[in-house]
């Protein structure tokens, strides 16, 4: 058997925590980037805001989806 090649990714912050994604997870979600992709680039056909959310139905190939964005005030 020859040697095997493998993905470990480990996202992490200030405070030590860590999260490690298995090769499963990091192909998946690199599979899925085309689709968060065009979430973020369709055309949005309605809008409410509710305090920090944003709550948008917007239209991805004939399809009616909901776009949820939270939005941090970045105030001082």
């Amino acid at each position: 058997m020859g040697l095997m090649s493998y993905v470990k990714i480990v996202i992490d912050d200030n405070g030590g925590n860590r999260i490690i994604l298995s090769h499963t997870i990091w192909k998946a979600s690199i599979e899925k980037g085309a689709n968060v992709e065009r979430l973020g680039q369709s055309i949005v056909c309605y809008s409410l805001t509710i305090q920090d959310f944003i709550v948008e139905l917007v239209k991805i190939d004939n399809e009616y989806n909901v776009k949820i964005l939270y939005t941090v005030c970045a105030c001082t």
